[in-house]
Parts: structure tokens; sequence; C-alpha cells
């Protein structure tokens, strides 16, 4: 009886269960095959329904090595990375996992057999898709279909926006297309097909006339002093402006200056019609004749005012420019002139300048 007792706990503890087999494979706990290694049935997992990747529940706690099948959809509120769907789950001691089932996760080393619209990569509930490198998310793809990249939130006036780029390196943003060169820009045909070019030169010819009743007179020397209002304006587009005059200014009386006159003086521009506040955006001077000090001419019924000088329209919309005149200075003689006087010789050119 002994000895048959020691041989029969010797077998229990080294066995192994069969079902439907009396010959267990021997590193098998359980072997559910038949003694030629079939079978015509399969292994039924634990139907239980599953609150959260987090959550061991409707388990008392996270188990290792604990393997379920996992019956409902729970979308957990809040957050995209805890929701659960139907399939086999297995612990790691802290958390679910679901088990990747073939034909249906891609995998790393590539698929085959791949139909469009029916094999895809992202979310199919209301969650954003997120790439990620060294654990720090790269990308992302929004609920609202915007593409960011380096940022997982959309930027600030970016709303519209398809696609958003942020980064705080310079020239982090790269695109060779076999166009590309120093100083170019990017441009688009009419169809949106973006490339390289040279920048184009954007010139207008600005409207410069009296807004009513012809320009303004000056009598040099003036009797009063500071500055008066041309009743000549200038509308300009948004953007920053190089502008270059070429006025006429004419002797009111119909003769010629005298042989020993001449007047002096500069103009400039002023963001009012009735106080010369000349802005910040609007830089140098205009001046007579020579570009330098300049006068109205001896014995003539004609002087010019050429020059050029920038002005930055900061705004989003079109923005108007008031020309103004400061009083003659260093006149010799007395005269009246019209400043500027009409006539197609009058131009204005505008440059736009970046």
């Amino acid at each position: 009886m002994l000895t048959f007792f020691l041989w029969f706990t010797a077998t229990v503890m080294y066995s192994q269960v069969g079902m439907t087999t009396n010959s267990p494979n021997k590193d098998a706990v359980l072997d559910l095959n038949n003694a030629d290694g079939t079978n015509t049935k399969g292994l039924l997992l634990p139907k239980v329904a599953l609150t959260a990747l987090n959550s061991p529940a409707p388990l008392s706690t996270h188990i290792k090595g604990m393997k379920v099948y996992n019956t409902t959809t729970t979308t957990v509120t809040g957050t995209s990375t805890n929701h659960v769907v139907p399939g086999v789950y297995y612990n790691d001691g802290t958390k679910w996992i679901l088990e990747a089932q073939e034909n249906t996760f891609w995998s790393a080393t590539g698929n085959t057999g791949t139909v469009a619209g029916t094999n895809k990569i992202g979310t199919l509930s209301s969650y954003p898709f997120v790439t990620k490198t060294n654990n720090t998310e790269a990308t992302r793809i929004t609920t609202t279909d915007n593409y960011l990249i380096g940022t997982p939130a959309t930027l600030t006036g970016g709303a519209t926006a398809t696609m958003a780029v942020k980064t705080d390196n310079p020239g982090s943003i790269q695109l060779i297309d076999g166009t590309q060169g120093a100083g170019k820009v990017l441009t688009s045909d009419a169809n949106g097909l973006a490339t390289w070019q040279e920048p184009l030169a954007e010139v207008i010819y600005p409207s410069f006339v009296p807004a009513s009743g012809g320009a303004d007179l000056d009598t040099f020397p003036s009797a009063g002093t500071g500055s008066f209002y041309t009743n000549c304006s200038l509308t300009l587009p948004p953007g920053k402006w190089m502008c270059t005059f070429n006025l006429i200014i004419k002797k009111v009386d119909g003769t010629y200056s005298a042989s020993n006159s001449g007047a002096q003086f500069k103009t400039f521009f002023s963001t009012s019609s009735t106080a010369d506040i000349t802005p910040n955006k609007i830089f140098g001077y205009f001046y007579l004749m020579d570009n330098i000090y300049g006068y109205f001419p001896p014995n003539s019924l004609y002087g010019t005012i050429q020059g050029s000088t920038i002005i930055e329209n900061n705004t989003s919309t079109n923005q108007t420019y008031y020309y103004w005149v400061e009083r003659g200075f260093n006149s010799l003689v007395n005269m009246t002139v019209k400043l500027p006087a009409a006539g197609s010789e009058n131009n204005v050119i505008a440059e736009r300048i970046y």
C-alpha cells in the first residue's frame, strides 16, 4: 500500500492533463488535442465586459497573464487611450492589452493583400490620429482633418488651415523640386501647382491729383511759418512701397523768375489732411531739383520736385497719405507758385519692396 501511494503521488505531481487524450504533450500543462494531435473543437475564452484598459473590472484586480474576450465597446470620457473594443485581451499586470488580429492590425514589417477603402490605419472613433518618435509626438491628424506637424493643437489663427507646421528653428522647412534657388519665392500657377520663381517686381501708378479745386498756392518767402497741405494725396495697398515722384511746380503769374530769384523747400507725407503728422512708417523727404537742397530755378516758369521715399502700409486695407509742403525758406525774391501744378508731366511710381 505504501509503494502504491508513493507511485500515485509522483504521478500526480509530474503528469499533465489531457482533454480528450490520455497522452498529453509532456510540455503542456493542458492539452486539448486528441491522441493524434488534432481536434474539431476550439477553446472558448471567458466572455467579459471590460470597462477600460486601465481598469480590471469586472475582475477584482489586474492579474498578469489573464486572458479574456471582451464583448463591449466603451468610450472613456476625457481620454483617447483607455477605451476598449470587442476582441481578445490579455493583462500585463497593470492594464489590458488588445491582441493583434490577423488582417486587422498593420504589421511593422509590411502588409499584403490590402484593399483601398477597406484596409487603413487611423481611428474609427472621434479621436485624433497621432504618430510618435522616441515617445514624443511628431504629427497629428485632428478629427476635423487638420494635419499638424510639431504641435498637438491648432495654431492661433489657423482654424481653417489644412496643414500647420510649428518649429522654433529657422530654416526648418525645406522644399526641393529642382526649381529652388537663392532669393526665389514660392509661387503657384492657376491650378495651385507651386514652384520656386524669381520674385517679380510689383509696380503700380497710384493717382496723385488734387482732391478738389486744384493744388494749393504758396508765396515765397512765406509770411507765415510751418507747413501746409497741398490738397494732393496718395493711396497705397498693404505692404512696403518705394515711391518715386516727378512733379511740376509753376509760377502762377505767367512770368519767369528773375535771374536772382529762387526758392527752396521740402515736402513730406502725413496721415492727416489737417495736421502734419509724419507717420513712423514713412522714411525720407523730397527735395526740389537736385535732391540735396533744391530751389525754384532763376529765369524759369517751372520747377520740379524729384525724389523717393519708402512708405509702409502695415494695415490690411488701403491707406491714404496726404502730401504736405514745408513753407519756403532761403527765397531771394517774392513769388507765388502752384505746388504741385496740374499736368501730364506729373507722375508717381510705387514699387513693392520686400
